[in-house]
């Protein structure tokens, strides 16, 4: 009996002695913490900063083509709605007689000899009095477009920098940030100067608004006064066809003009996107090389 007690106490001590062996030994680990995300230089620290700048860019971005599509449904209908007020005023000189009597006359030459003069005519009667009109309309709307294209433009150039300085923080690929920088006339340069290639960067697309709205009176307007001349010579009637059909024309350049003018801002739109994707490219690829 005595035996059985003194081996049980034996045991009793070798299993005491393990489990203090075992207790001493994981004491003596040092615990592995796991790495953090913000600890890990260039990691997601820096991916979580090029995601904050580039919703606010997107933000930026977006704000711009509001304010851009407000301005220019604000220029076409006060200007548009001066230019029909022109367009009466011009119908009613080009109607009197003495008008008429020069738009039938050089037609008549024209049937003889050949040419154009009456229309270059009518062109000098009617749109020299509408033009004005047309040119203070373009005038305005190539200056929204400006001003769309500049704060895009600055978009661009603050995520560059914002992007810049945060890649020289992480330690990769470091570049010599002027904390000043702002945006010039030569978007390249700008970029350049924050250590992105620029190559290729292509925005700001090409509309000759001018040109567009003037074609429109030309290929429309002109030619039908023109033929209603001939055929409705210094009649009462002519006055009001002429004012109609200028009321009927202007929404249909009016429209056009629209179109055409929200292609360009959405095409110069997208070209920003581009070109700030591929900033955001040049940063993420920064991390990983």
């Amino acid at each position: 009996m005595s035996r059985t007690i003194r081996q049980a106490a034996a045991l009793l001590v070798v299993a005491t002695v393990a489990i203090a062996a075992i207790v001493a030994l994981h004491a003596s680990r040092t615990p592995v913490v796991p790495r953090s995300d913000a600890a890990a230089p260039g990691g997601a620290g820096l991916y979580e900063r090029i995601q904050i700048s580039m919703a606010a860019a997107t933000t930026r971005n977006e704000q711009a083509l509001a304010v851009c599509e407000s301005d220019i449904n604000a220029i076409l209908a006060r200007e548009f709605a001066e230019i029909g007020r022109k367009g009466d005023e011009a119908a009613a000189e080009v109607a009197s007689y003495s008008s008429c009597c020069g738009i039938i006359g050089r037609l008549a030459k024209d049937q003889v000899f050949g040419g154009t003069s009456a229309s270059a005519y009518v062109d000098q009667e009617l749109g020299g009095r509408l033009r004005p009109a047309l040119h203070t309309c373009s005038q305005e709307l190539d200056a929204a477009l400006a001003r769309f294209d500049r704060s895009l433009a600055e978009s661009t150039v603050t995520l560059a920098s914002e992007l810049a300085q945060a890649r020289d923080a992480s330690g990769n690929d470091p570049v010599t940030v002027a904390v000043d920088v702002r945006y010039s006339d030569d978007l390249d340069t700008a970029l350049r100067s924050l250590g992105f290639d620029s190559a290729g960067v292509g925005v700001g697309l090409a509309l000759d608004v001018w040109g567009l709205i003037n074609s429109r009176l030309a290929q429309g307007l002109l030619t039908k006064a023109t033929g209603m001349a001939a055929s409705m010579f210094a009649r009462p009637a002519f006055e009001t066809e002429l004012k109609t059909t200028l009321a009927n024309a202007l929404p249909d350049m009016k429209r056009s003009v629209h179109d055409q003018v929200m292609t360009r801002i959405r095409g110069t739109l997208d070209a920003h996107r581009r070109v700030q994707d591929s900033i955001r490219t040049a940063c993420t690829n920064g991390i990983t090389h």
